[in-house]
């Protein structure tokens, strides 16, 4: 709903509206989620991103793939509502159900390419001004050295334009300028792809992250797959 800062979809399609419209409501986890693991911090953290969400306290059932995460679900929910709930209560609504796997129970990938995610946040830029521009190209400069291996995505935040146009950022409508500059050159060059939105079909196929700090860094993690959060610029 409006509770991730790196993606949403409109307001009227927020699960506190669509409540407004259905006798039952049911919510389906957008990310493929491995089993949980309680010793690890990863597993802990992100549960935080994906359990106490509004789409699952407005849903009517909600659907999982293991008993071990419906369990881990359940505590975190009951502890999120601060009492109002119990166990009871959410084990009626969380259903495990395997409902990602296809007819035959295999992968069909066929993709001989590893893909990344490359992700730019616009806090780093408006804190650092050029090392971070400088940080961006450096980035991209060393991605396109194995662009003939790797199927590069950039995922840049959605408000990159209006908070480094505001007045709170003085230098940032230069640094905009700047960074579209890198934007129309990367989209130019056409070794990879840019975007400020990833879908849930893309974000099931990428295999290792890179950039700065965001909820689709928690989710790739979560899923055991490599995340390098890298310095918001180079000394």
């Amino acid at each position: 709903d409006d509770m991730n800062p790196a993606m949403t979809v409109h307001p009227l399609f927020y699960s506190s509206e669509l409540l407004k419209h259905t006798d039952e409501l049911i919510y389906v986890p957008m990310f493929d989620m491995q089993d949980f693991d309680p010793s690890d911090f990863k597993s802990v953290y992100g549960l935080n991103f994906i359990a106490k969400m509004p789409a699952l306290l407005h849903a009517d059932t909600t659907y999982v793939p293991t008993e071990r995460l419906k369990e881990e679900y359940v505590k975190a929910l009951v502890e999120f509502s601060a009492g109002d709930t119990d166990e009871s209560f959410w084990n009626e609504r969380i259903i495990v159900e395997d409902y990602l796997n296809d007819a035959s129970g295999q992968n069909i990938s066929t993709k001989t390419k590893k893909t990344i995610l490359y992700y730019t946040d616009v806090a780093p830029i408006a804190l650092n001004g050029a090392k971070s521009i400088d940080k961006i190209r450096s980035s991209l400069s060393l991605l396109k050295e194995s662009s003939d291996r790797l199927n590069v995505i950039w995922c840049a935040s959605q408000n990159m334009k209006s908070v480094l146009n505001s007045k709170d950022c003085p230098d940032g409508k230069g640094l905009y300028e700047d960074y579209l500059e890198i934007v129309h050159e990367f989209n130019n060059e056409g070794w990879g792809t840019y975007t400020e939105m990833i879908s849930s079909d893309q974000i099931e196929a990428i295999d290792a992250y890179a950039g700065n700090p965001s909820p689709y860094a928690h989710f790739i993690s979560y899923n055991k797959k490599p995340v390098m959060i890298l310095k918001d610029y180079d000394n």
